[in-house]
C-alpha cells in the first residue's frame, strides 16, 4: 500500500483536466445523438463506448500501473514490460529534470538504484532500446525538458542489428510520421519493413492494436503458457542462460551494423542540438567474459565514431570508459547488467561530470 501511495504522490494530475474535457465532449455528443435516427444513434453510441473504453484502458496511470505489476515480463516480453512502466511514468511529475539518463536496460541497471540520491536527475530506460528507437522517442524524451541527456553507448548498442519488431511500440509520431517513414526507408526495405510500417501506422490510429500484447498477455498467463512453452531464460539455469547471453553477444556484434545505428544516433543528436540540449555520452560496457578479439575490434571502432561526434555536434561530449569506471566480472549480475552496488558506484563517478 505504501508503494502505491508513493507512486500516486509522484503523479502530475493535470491529465485529469484532459480526461474531463474528453468526457464532457463525449457527453455532449451523446446528448446530440438523441436527435438522430435510431440507425445513426446506434453507430454514434457505439463510437462513444469505444472512446470511453480507450480512456479507461489507455489514458489513466492506474491502468498502466496495474498492467505493469500484473503481467509477467517473461510472458509478454521485457521490452513490452518496460513500455508499460514508461507509459505510467509519462504521468509523473517531471519538473526541473536537469539530467535525464536515457537508454536500454543497461542504463536502468546503472542508474535506477541511485536515481533518487541525485538532485534533478531522472532515468528513462526500456529493454533493448537502440539508436533507431532513440530517434523514434525523440519527442517523447524532449517532453521531459532536460538540460542534459546522458547516453550509455558502446559496441553493445551500435554493433548490433536494429530490431524491427519493437518499432511499433514507439510513441505515436503524429504529423511527423511521413518524415519518419522517409528516414527509416533510408536503411530499411523489404517485406518485413513494410509490415512494420503498417503496424506502426495501425498503432497510430488504434491503441487497441498497438497494445494488444496486454490482452494477449493476460490470456497467456491464464492458461499458464510460459510453463507449456517456456522462454529461453525459463528453460535454462542461471549459469546456462548467462553462457547463452555470452554466445549471443559474440555472434551478433559486428561492425556492419555501425553505419545504420550511427545514422539514427546522429538524427537523435541533431534533434536536440537544434533545441540547445547537451548530450553526454558515457562509453558503455558489458561482461568482460563476452569480449572476443572481434568484439574488441568493433568496440574500438565504435569508440572512435562516438568520439568523433564531438567534432560534428557542438552539444556532444564523449567520456571513454577508462575515465569513469571499469567494471569487473564480479560487478555483473548477468552478461549485460551490473549489480546494484556497482551501479551506485558508477553513478558517483558520473556525478563529477554533471555537477
Amino acid at each position: 500500500m505504501e508503494g502505491i501511495l508513493t507512486k500516486i504522490s509522484q503523479l502530475d494530475f493535470s491529465f485529469l483536466i484532459y480526461i474531463a474535457i474528453e468526457l464532457a465532449i463525449l457527453a455532449g455528443v451523446y446528448r446530440f445523438s438523441k436527435r438522430l435516427p435510431r440507425r445513426w444513434r446506434t453507430a454514434v453510441n457505439t463510437g462513444i463506448i469505444i472512446l470511453a473504453m480507450r480512456i479507461i484502458l489507455f489514458q489513466n496511470p492506474l491502468a498502466w500501473y496495474v498492467y505493469h505489476h500484473t503481467l509477467d515480463p517473461e510472458v509478454i516480453g521485457w521490452r513490452q514490460s518496460s513500455v508499460l512502466y514508461d507509459e505510467f511514468a509519462r504521468y509523473k511529475k517531471h519538473d526541473e529534470v536537469a539530467y535525464l539518463a536515457v537508454g536500454s536496460s543497461q542504463t536502468g541497471a546503472v542508474y535506477n538504484f541511485s536515481r533518487d540520491t541525485l538532485a534533478n536527475f531522472d532515468v528513462k530506460s526500456l529493454a533493448g532500446l537502440s539508436p533507431v528507437d532513440l530517434y523514434l522517442y525523440r519527442h517523447n524524451i524532449s517532453n521531459y525538458e532536460p538540460k542534459t541527456i546522458l547516453l550509455y553507448l558502446s559496441d553493445f548498442d551500435l554493433g548490433r542489428p536494429p530490431v524491427l519488431e519493437t518499432l511499433k511500440l514507439a510513441p505515436p509520431q503524429g504529423i511527423h510520421f511521413p518524415d519518419v517513414y522517409r528516414n527509416l526507408r533510408t536503411h530499411f526495405s523489404g517485406e518485413p519493413f513494410e509490415r512494420t510500417v503498417k503496424e506502426m501506422l495501425a498503432g497510430e490510429l488504434f491503441p487497441e492494436y498497438k497494445y494488444s500484447f496486454i490482452f494477449k498477455g493476460y490470456i497467456d498467463q491464464l492458461f499458464n503458457k510460459n510453463s507449456v512453452f517456456p522462454s529461453v531464460a525459463a528453460s535454462m539455469s542461471d549459469t546456462e542462460y548467462e553462457m547463452y547471453q555470452f554466445e549471443q553477444l559474440k555472434k551478433v556484434i559486428d561492425e556492419e551494423h555501425i553505419p545504420i545505428n550511427l545514422y539514427y544516433l546522429n538524427k537523435f543528436i541533431s534533434f536536440f542540438e537544434e533545441r540547445g540540449i547537451s548530450i553526454l555520452i558515457l562509453e558503455g560496457q558489458y561482461h568482460p567474459n563476452a569480449y572476443t578479439e572481434k568484439n574488441l575490434a568493433v568496440r574500438k571502432k565504435v569508440r572512435s565514431k562516438l568520439a568523433n561526434l564531438e567534432k560534428s555536434h557542438h552539444n556532444v561530449r564523449f567520456i571513454p570508459d577508462s575515465e569513469i569506471m571499469l567494471f569487473k566480472t564480479s560487478d555483473y549480475r548477468d552478461a549485460y547488467h551490473v549489480n546494484q552496488e556497482a551501479g551506485a558506484e558508477f553513478t558517483q563517478h558520473v556525478v563529477r561530470y554533471i555537477e
